[in-house]
């Protein structure tokens, strides 16, 4: 007998083990996928907030959970996956719609008004062909050298300015070691300068002229400080150079451009500017005219001239009344900003 019972009970303890190694398996067969699946359904409701986003339909793709070694729930998840990202983009695609299109405006009136809350703003309906205004800095906090809020560049002082002296020959040389503009190697009035008059400076830079700088007034020497220093064939001071003209009425023919007369137009170059011709001069001047049937459309004559049209509806014109003015084509709106 003792046989027999020692191999049932070796039969009982084989088909235990047998058992809680299948059950085990079946559990982790089954866990694995049930994770996946609510992995799923996670990943899934992306799809839900890019549903939310916008145009872009999000679905939620919900796991299975799946039992024994099924792969359903990862199937789901992944699924789940996929549909929440393609919610997700379409839901971002939603939230950026094109810009509004400005359809033109005839006045500031028909101009929407600004997004901008925080700052100072000012609408206008900018006419065609013209330039919107720039934004505006802030306040200006600090006057500059110059008596402004910006200025250029001070212009630089000879070496030793402003310097103790009782005989030029305490102030320094001007010798090939000193930079531009020199040096203040004559002593006037006890202190240091480049110059006290006229006299005391090169012939190609004549002229004694008082600057205004960061630190304070000084003498140097430039080629004019007035149109008396330059001569008859250059005979404007402009910036403290001598040039051939300062404005166009210093020109015979064509305008003034950098110091120097120059054609404004041409046949081969023709002028631009609304209700102007090139003149013999080479000038964009006004059209001349008998009547307002000479000048060109939406054009009125004034004064033997052609000038733009004044109106106050769209009918007057042979196109559109911006800001009380015919037009081809209506303005557009604009705002400038202005920061604190």
């Amino acid at each position: 007998m003792a046989p027999s019972a020692t191999a049932l009970l070796w039969v009982l303890a084989l088909s235990t083990t047998a058992w809680a190694c299948s059950g085990a398996s079946s559990n982790e067969g089954g866990s694995s996928p049930a994770h996946a699946g609510t992995a799923g359904s996670g990943l899934g409701g992306q799809g839900n907030a890019g549903a939310a986003g916008g145009s872009g339909a999000g679905v939620s793709g919900s796991g299975v959970s799946g039992s024994g070694v099924s792969g359903s729930g990862v199937s789901a998840g992944t699924s789940g996956a996929s549909a929440g990202a393609a919610g997700t983009s379409a839901g971002a695609a939603g939230t950026s719609g094109a810009a509004g299109s400005n359809s033109g405006c005839h006045t500031v009136a028909e101009c929407p008004p600004s997004t901008y809350t925080a700052i100072e703003t000012l609408e206008s309906c900018i006419a065609p062909g013209g330039v919107a205004p720039a934004d505006q800095p802030g306040g200006c906090l600090m006057i500059s050298w110059c008596g402004q809020c910006v200025c250029p560049p001070s212009p630089a002082q000879p070496a030793g300015t402003g310097e103790s002296c009782t005989k030029s020959a305490d102030c320094p040389s001007g010798g090939a070691q000193v930079a531009a503009p020199g040096a203040a190697s004559v002593c006037s009035a006890n202190v240091c300068k480049q110059c006290a008059s006229n006299t005391d400076c090169p012939a190609a830079i004549p002229a004694c002229v008082t600057l205004n700088g960061q630190y304070g007034a000084f003498a140097q020497c430039l080629e004019c400080g007035l149109d008396a220093d330059c001569p008859l064939a250059s005979p404007h001071c402009v910036s403290h150079a001598c040039v051939k003209c300062a404005t166009d009425a210093d020109c015979a023919v064509g305008v003034c451009t950098s110091g120097a007369c120059a054609p404004a137009c041409s046949a081969q170059n023709p002028c631009t500017a609304p209700f102007t011709a090139c003149s013999a001069a080479q000038r964009c001047d006004a059209i001349p005219c008998s009547d307002s049937s000479t000048c060109p459309a939406n054009g009125t004559c004034t004064s033997g001239y052609c000038a733009r049209k004044t109106c106050s509806t769209d009918a007057e014109c042979s196109g559109y009344c911006v800001n009380l003015q015919c037009y081809d084509s209506l303005g557009y709106c604009h705002a400038q900003h202005f920061y604190p």
